[in-house]
């Protein structure tokens, strides 16, 4: 899970540098995987300049009384996912196209007013990596955007595209599909853009599973140093509709039989999220959903501040017995050139085909070098 929470914060943070600059980085950690005592290596590249970055990286992980743990490496995607993340950004001057691309673990990946897509994260499985990919591209009238959970293995891939501008009205289209499980999504949207508050209205289908009318406001905000942002929705829907069905435990509910079960009904969504000018990111949300667990999702991404930095994700059905996943990551850099990092997460592993729960820690101590 130390991919979806440390990937997610690097996409964020990428900011045009003035030249190319690189580190590399190693560490050497113990914890627990499971019941198991367990220690790791990590080591890892960084570079970035201009508008781009990119990082590579692994991790290898001795379990006691069974040795290097093999799942970790024994499938393509796992290779792949040496590629920690990737991105490129281009913001034109005047009214040119800007381009944004993504590649790494898909980290709360939303498109829209989150009604079909709504949170995609993956990497909760730690036997099955993920190297997806996204890319948004924006004009003044016009904008899409597309992204696909495995560039190895597509299981999930979705886009979206949008007609208006600024302010005013603005229209929206949004399909999605599991490859595998043979599910597929399709939504139309309107919104009128003010300067602060944005009404939208979704009409979303899941194809042979039911259907969900989608009605909300987003306010948003610039007060005290911080952009603020508020969401309230309410939806009616058919039986076998699940609001947002791609959405931050979609990996678990996928392999979890009546994962995606429902009954209709009318539901409603709330969340909030703020911006802070040097102290980072959070955002919560919470779905209130007909015929299923209500779910609660929480997300903070902080910057370096005072010498550490500090990630966290979770995600939750507030039900007792019901689907969660919670990971944070705590680094702290120490002098010469030397941090320390401590993360804890609670995630899923494959035990036969279907998916258990698991605590995993680790505590390590390392050091970056600048190339």
């Amino acid at each position: 899970m130390r991919v979806a929470i440390a990937i997610a914060a690097a996409v964020a943070s990428v900011r045009p540098a003035a030249a190319d600059v690189g580190s590399g980085s190693a560490a050497v950690g113990v914890g627990m995987f499971g019941g198991r005592p367990a220690t790791t290596v990590d080591a890892g590249i960084d570079v970035a300049g201009g508008a781009w970055a990119v990082g590579i990286g692994g991790r290898v992980r001795w379990l006691a009384g069974e040795g290097v743990r093999r799942q970790d490496w024994d499938e393509p995607g796992d290779i792949a996912a040496v590629l920690r993340y990737l991105t490129y950004r281009r913001e034109p001057d005047g009214d040119g196209i800007a381009v944004a691309v993504a590649a790494g673990p898909l980290a709360n990946a939303v498109l829209g007013h989150e009604t079909v897509v709504g949170g995609l994260t993956t990497g909760l499985d730690v036997d099955h990596r993920h190297l997806g990919a996204q890319v948004r591209v924006a004009g003044a009238v016009a904008a899409g955007e597309a992204l696909v959970d495995d560039v190895v293995a597509p299981r999930v891939i979705a886009a979206r595209g949008r007609l208006g501008g600024d302010r005013g009205a603005a229209f929206g289209a949004t399909a999605a599909g599991d490859l595998e499980l043979g599910v597929a999504a399709v939504a139309l949207d309107a919104e009128w853009r003010a300067a602060v508050a944005v009404p939208y209205v979704d009409l979303v289908a899941v194809v042979g599973r039911g259907v969900g009318a989608h009605a909300g406001v987003a306010v948003h905000a610039d007060a005290a140093g911080a952009a603020w942002r508020g969401v309230v929705e309410a939806y009616a829907a058919s039986e076998g509709y699940v609001p947002g069905w791609f959405g931050p435990l979609y990996e678990v509910d996928r392999a979890t039989p009546g994962g995606l079960a429902a009954a209709g009904g009318f539901g409603g969504r709330a969340s909030a999220s703020v911006d802070a000018d040097g102290l980072g990111r959070l955002a919560l949300a919470y779905d209130r959903r007909r015929g299923r667990p209500d779910r609660l999702a929480v997300r903070l991404a902080a910057p370096y501040f005072a010498r550490a930095q500090l990630a966290a994700w979770a995600a939750a059905d507030v039900a007792r017995g019901g689907a969660r996943a919670v990971a944070a990551e705590l680094r702290v850099e120490l002098p010469a050139g030397l941090f320390a990092a401590g993360e804890a997460a609670r995630v899923y592993r494959d035990a036969g085909g279907a998916l258990e729960p698991l605590w995993l820690a680790t505590i390590a101590v390392g050091g970056a070098l600048a190339l």
